[in-house]
């Protein structure tokens, strides 16, 4: 049955909050997250090939001149690159360039492909903290780390036990919790003994005090170094001085999390190798990743001489911060896996990829453990969640962008891997990232964009939806119900109670966005795909105050409701064949059909 909307008086006292509530406005104002759904076959988009091409040409030019527009491009490595879509099976664009001396190499593969095994180093802290979760969940997050490891509450050996508690020199464990650990705000150190310089022979020539033999690290110093087993390591770290305090600031650690493996077995009562292969690898059918090196050397790319040590270097119980090993087809496996919440329930995935703190960087959040990297995208801003690991004679990355339910790897290997890797991955995102927005958006108008009507003609109700170019989401126009147009009535809505602007007119931006809601599928394949609508006032000034600047959009969604339903509560229902068939501005009561 038809509702028709009535504004009383009453109702503009809601009104302003329909806007964000300052005289300026931060334009393309929208709400953090994807702008349009996931594209579902974005390989086949022009722009994605396009961009394809234009990356394979920067990689080649770099490989031909040493160098590219984001830095040089050492020449002395090999490499294998993955980008993923969880929408599509095979992947959306792969590189693989071998340096020459790999066919010469006296073990491992001849010549880098997908299923080449690289050490990935700290992306084994993302796997680590991902099998957690999968085994606990984060119902603990909150406990503190004694709670499940006894040996942190030993008294620090370096403290005088008749001396009083010194929190610059002692490590307050109990304020620390299984989530500090997980997302680098523990304060804790960053290695037990790993490069500890009194195991070097010639500290006094770099200015330290001579070392006596007791004080030389006997295990975890280096590659050549037995690792420490779990005695050994607490024997040594809780000697460790702390960074900052608990929950301060980010503080980059690889023990914590040998830590947050520590915690999980004492939860499970199973060694941590147990559960990474029963939690990761035997449910995603995984045969090139492992927390320790392979059985069989054949599918690594390895080196030679002193780069093999990178290899086969045991890491011990330190392996579950850096030590595993993987190959780009099967990071593909493990990022489409988190992506979809393959592994876990969706709401925990949601909650594991986001920030726990920033960093003194505008562009840069930590999370557990991701790295997340802000960038804009047209006008929209996207985060990108990261983690990157250096180990040696490796560097790696994974990243994954759910707004676009794609991810990508770059596994390198060689002289000069970091540098590469840095480079390597600023080229994918540069090229894919306005490419894949494309792609978004075309689908989105495919199924999307056209006019909708009340199937009662007398109604005189309709609304079209339609992309822009150069305005995110779905933009809405001719929006009338009941012989109203629904938008100059929101624009006077907001003049009467804000005020004209100094232009004396109003312009009224009405776009949908996705919320991350839909049904499951019906019997006849139709599915119901939840909206919300965001209104701009374009007409504002551009805010550039400290405050005023901020969108304030996410404050005022769901603000004007009418019997309970908000004005920018939208579904849309989708076909069989995945196109839209009507609209449900709900707040109206009344679904419009494409015509």
């Amino acid at each position: 049955m038809y509702t028709q909307l009535l504004l009383p008086l009453s109702s503009l006292f809601f009104s302003s909050t329909l806007f964000p509530s300052s005289a300026h406005a931060f334009q393309d104002c929208l709400l953090l997250g994807a702008k349009y759904q996931a594209p579902q076959n974005p390989s086949k988009n022009p722009s994605v090939t396009a961009a394809k091409f234009s990356l394979a040409q920067q990689i080649q030019q770099g490989l031909q001149n040493g160098s590219s527009a984001y830095g040089p491009f050492p020449s002395q490595n090999s490499f294998s690159i993955d980008v993923f879509s969880v929408n599509e099976a095979d992947s959306i664009f792969s590189y693989y360039h071998s340096h020459p001396s790999v066919a010469n190499a006296t073990s491992g593969v001849k010549k880098a492909d997908a299923n080449t095994i690289y050490r990935i180093g700290s992306i084994s802290k993302l796997f680590t903290v991902f099998v957690f979760l999968v085994e606990a969940g984060d119902a603990r997050w909150n406990d503190p780390i004694t709670r499940y490891i006894p040996e942190l509450l030993a008294p620090n050996k370096a403290q005088d036990s008749s001396q009083p508690y010194n929190p610059v020199n002692q490590v307050s464990w109990s304020d620390i919790t299984i989530g500090a650990l997980a997302s680098q705000m523990a304060g804790v150190g960053r290695e037990n003994s790993l490069n500890d310089f009194a195991a070097g022979n010639s500290t006094t020539a770099f200015g330290f005090p001579p070392v006596s033999a007791g004080d030389v690290p006997a295990c975890g110093a280096s590659t050549l170094s037995p690792p420490c087993n779990r005695k050994a390591f607490f024997d040594g770290f809780l000697n460790r001085h702390p960074v900052v305090a608990p929950f301060s600031t980010p503080i980059y650690s690889n023990i914590a999390y040998q830590l947050l493996a520590y915690a999980l077995e004492s939860i499970s009562k199973r060694p941590f190798k147990d559960l990474f292969q029963d939690k990761l690898v035997k449910p995603l059918n995984l045969t090139q990743t492992s927390l320790t090196k392979p059985s069989n050397d054949s599918m690594g790319l390895i080196g030679e001489g002193a780069n093999a040590n990178w290899w086969k270097y045991d890491m011990g119980d330190e392996g579950t911060a850096a030590g595993a090993y993987s190959s780009s087809s099967e990071m593909a496996a493990i990022g489409r896996a988190i992506l979809k919440s393959t592994l876990l329930p969706p709401a925990q995935t949601r909650r594991w990829m986001k920030p726990h703190s920033h960093t003194s960087s505008l562009t840069l959040s930590i999370g557990a453990p991701w790295e997340i990297v802000r960038t804009k995208v047209g006008n929209n801003l996207v985060d990108l969640y990261t983690k990157i690991g250096d180990i040696g004679f490796y560097s790696s990355a994974l990243v994954l962008i759910p707004d676009y339910d794609v991810g990508f790897s770059v596994l390198v290997a060689g002289g000069q891997p970091t540098p590469l890797r840095a480079v390597l991955t600023d080229m994918i995102a540069q090229a894919l990232l306005p490419a894949l927005d494309s792609a978004a958006r075309s689908e989105a108008d495919t199924t999307y964009s056209g006019r909708y009507v009340s199937a009662i003609p007398s109604l005189n109700s309709s609304i079209t939806l339609s992309t822009d170019s150069g305005k995110a989401g779905l933009v809405v126009s001719n929006w009338v119900s009941n012989g109203t147009d629904i938008i100059n009535s929101l624009n006077d809505l907001v003049i009467t109670s804000k005020g004209p602007t100094s232009g004396g007119t109003r312009r009224l931006n009405v776009r949908l966005l996705p919320n991350n809601l839909q049904s499951p599928q019906s019997s006849n394949g139709t599915q119901e795909i939840g909206f919300r609508a965001t209104f701009e006032d374009t007409s504002a000034p551009d805010a550039t105050g400290i405050f005023s600047r901020n969108c304030g959009t996410w404050a005022a969604i769901d603000s004007l409701i009418f019997k309970g339903v908000a004005i920018d509560d939208f579904s849309i229902t989708l076909g069989s064949d995945g196109k839209a068939v009507n609209v449900f501005p709900k707040i109206f009561g009344v679904r419009l059909l494409k015509s």
